[in-house]
């Protein structure tokens, strides 16, 4: 009875240990944003070209799913979003129906695939974000907003160009706030094993090559 016990504890004690946000953010630096670059300029040996070689092999996405998350989770992270690009003094993000439907097909892909990876060739500004809950619960809205913008921690370039070597640690904040980008595309997908996946794009996209000093201001 002690044993049995004890293995129920130790259980409790692993699900706290790599709970939702844990998971989330560590896959979020494993596989960070895009950065895109203003054509014809191409941006060498950047976290894009390796995330398009790593799903070459990928089969064809499934038939295109709902047009967006559930409102609720959408309308959290929208909220989030524009709250936190107040404080750089950026414009507000719009929902867009086509960059929604763009955003879902690509997490229902995933969630079918079981890999968080970003879009091949996508037109949009792209993050990612992973979680899992042993209950099958999903983050909001807001929780995955402020996961991404806590990497402003990381970014000490405002004002001007960043060193690009660094762009996995900053480069979801960055996309998050880029003060160009207009609208916004959620998508939501969970598995039967609890694991949400979430990617949201971004149109204009950010994280554009000489574009982070005028897009990306201090926090005022």
């Amino acid at each position: 009875m002690e044993e049995t016990a004890g293995k129920a504890l130790k259980d409790r004690r692993e699900d706290m240990r790599i709970g939702t946000d844990r998971i989330g953010l560590d896959q979020i630096h494993r596989v960070g944003p895009t950065p895109t670059s203003p054509r014809p300029a191409v941006l060498p040996a950047s976290p894009r070209s390796t995330a398009a070689a790593a799903v070459a092999t990928l089969t064809q996405a499934p038939p295109a799913a709902p047009a967006s998350a559930a409102p609720g989770f959408d309308k959290q992270l929208l909220d989030r979003a524009n709250f936190l690009r107040a404080r750089h003094g950026c414009p507000p993000l719009a929902f867009d129906a086509e960059t929604g439907r763009w955003a879902q097909e690509w997490a229902t892909t995933m969630a079918s695939n079981g890999r968080l990876e970003h879009r091949p060739t996508n037109k949009y500004g792209e993050n990612l974000y992973l979680a899992w809950s042993s209950a099958g619960a999903t983050p909001s809205g807001a929780a995955v907003a402020d996961a991404w913008y806590n990497q402003a921690e990381e970014y000490t370039y405002f004002g001007r160009e960043p060193d690009m070597s660094t762009f996995r640690q900053w480069g979801l904040f960055t996309q998050l706030v880029w003060k160009s980008s207009r609208r916004i595309g959620v998508g939501l997908s969970t598995t039967t094993s609890g694991h949400t996946y979430v990617a949201v794009d971004f149109d204009p996209a950010g994280n554009v090559t000489r574009g982070f000093a005028a897009n990306v201001p201090a926090p005022g």
